[in-house]
C-alpha cells in the first residue's frame, strides 16, 4: 500500500504540558487490501509519525476522546501482525520501534470525528504523573528490565518441557490409537509409533542404508594435522631402514664377490 502525505489529515499534539516541542500525527481512514478480519473496513483509522516514547495505551487514552476505541495495533510497517512474545525470555526479534497504529472503533463516526477534529493547541500525549522515560532515563529502565531472574527463567523452562513432554506423549498415544485402524477410504497410515511400523523393503531403501554405513566405517587418514606429521616420520622411518637394508645387501654382495681384478 502506497502512503501519499495529502491523503493524510494532521493532529498536533506534545509529550506534556510543559513541553514546547509540537509533533504531527497524520491520520487518514484504513480502506486498503490491508483491512481483514483484524481491522474490519470502515471503522479503522491509521496513525502516522508516532514518537518512539508513545504506547498502544496512549494512543488509545488519546483518541477515546473521538470515540470508543476497540483495540490498538502498533507497528514498523503496514502488516500489523502481532508481535507479542509467549515467553519473557525466549524468541525475542530486534525490532524498530512502531511508528504506525492501527486503531479500531465502535462505529464509522468515530472515525469520521477524528478526520474532522481541527484544534488550534496540541493534545496532551501525557499527564505529568504518567510522563514515560526518554533519553538516559529510559535506557537506564531498558537495561535494569534487560536483567534476567534466573529463578523465573527456569520456570518457565521447566513449564515449557512440561508441556513439550505432555504433547509428545499425547502424540504418541494418539498414534497407537490409530494404528491398524483403517480411515474413511480404507487406508491404514502407518507410523514410526504403531504396532506395525517398519522399513519399506525396496532397493532403493536398501542402498540408502548400506551407504550410510560405508560413510560411517569409511577413516579418514591425514585428516588432522598430527596425523599428517605422523605420516611424515613414518616415512621418513621407513627410508631410512630401507637405506640400512641396501647398504647391507650391497657389503654381502662385494664380500661375496669372486672376480677381484685388484689383487
Amino acid at each position: 500500500m502506497d502512503l501519499k502525505l495529502n491523503e493524510f489529515k494532521t493532529i498536533k499534539v506534545k509529550l506534556n504540558a510543559k513541553s514546547s516541542v509540537i509533533r504531527d500525527l497524520f491520520v487518514k481512514e484504513l480502506n486498503s487490501s490491508l483491512v481483514d478480519e483484524r481491522l474490519p473496513k470502515g471503522i479503522c483509522l491509521l496513525v502516522a509519525n508516532i514518537p518512539p516514547f508513545v504506547d498502544d495505551d496512549c494512543i488509545r487514552r488519546l483518541f477515546t476522546s473521538f470515540g470508543p476505541v476497540v483495540s490498538v495495533r502498533m507497528s514498523h510497517d503496514l502488516n500489523f501482525e502481532s508481535s507479542e512474545s509467549k515467553s519473557k525470555f525466549f524468541d525475542k526479534k530486534p525490532t524498530k520501534n512502531p511508528n504506525l497504529a492501527a486503531i479500531v472503533f465502535e462505529t464509522p463516526d468515530c472515525v469520521q470525528n477524528a478526520l474532522r477534529f481541527e484544534c488550534e493547541s496540541p493534545l496532551i500525549l501525557y499527564e505529568e504523573p504518567n510522563e514515560p522515560f526518554t533519553g538516559v532515563k529510559k535506557w537506564q529502565k531498558e537495561y535494569n528490565d534487560a536483567v534476567v531472574d534466573r529463578e523465573e527463567m527456569k520456570n518457565e523452562i521447566d513449564e515449557y518441557m512440561k508441556a513439550y513432554d505432555e504433547r509428545v506423549e499425547r502424540e504418541i498415544r494418539e498414534a497407537k490409537e490409530k494404528a491398524g485402524v483403517p480411515d474413511e477410504e480404507g487406508w491404514i497410515t502407518v507410523g514410526k509409533h504403531g504396532k506395525h511400523s517398519f522399513i519399506p523393503n525396496n532397493e532403493h531403501i536398501d542402498n540408502l542404508i548400506l551407504a550410510k554405513k560405508r560413510k560411517s566405517d569409511k577413516i579418514l587418514t591425514n585428516f588432522y594435522n598430527f596425523q599428517k606429521a605422523q605420516t611424515k616420520i613414518d616415512n621418513l622411518h621407513a627410508l631410512r631402514a630401507k637405506f640400512e637394508e641396501d647398504k647391507k645387501r650391497l657389503a654381502l654382495m662385494k664380500a661375496t664377490r669372486k672376480f677381484k681384478p685388484f689383487k
